[in-house]
């Protein structure tokens, strides 16, 4: 049995969160286990990322939420590939 965990993402423009599709339960529990709470980096080709995990409900049911950050230096974006 394969077991899926919802992607919802916040739409740029928009206020509320949309469904995306799924990704395995796998993949999932990689990303927690290499994530916290709170503020998160990422270094993907020499360049900085931050973004901040934190908790919410989507539909019936909770989520975990992955939000640009913004460091004192400069205002950082979304990691590439997420628009």
């Amino acid at each position: 049995m394969r077991v899926e965990c919802m992607l919802v993402m916040l739409r740029e423009g928009h206020a509320d969160l949309a469904f995306y599709g799924t990704v395995t339960a796998t993949v999932a529990d990689g990303i927690l286990r290499l994530t916290k709470v709170g503020r998160n980096r990422v270094e993907i080709a020499g360049r900085k990322y931050y973004y901040v995990r934190s908790f919410t409900h989507f539909e019936d049911r909770g989520a975990v939420v992955f939000a640009p950050s913004w460091t004192s230096e400069k205002q950082t974006g979304c990691i590439p590939g997420c628009s």
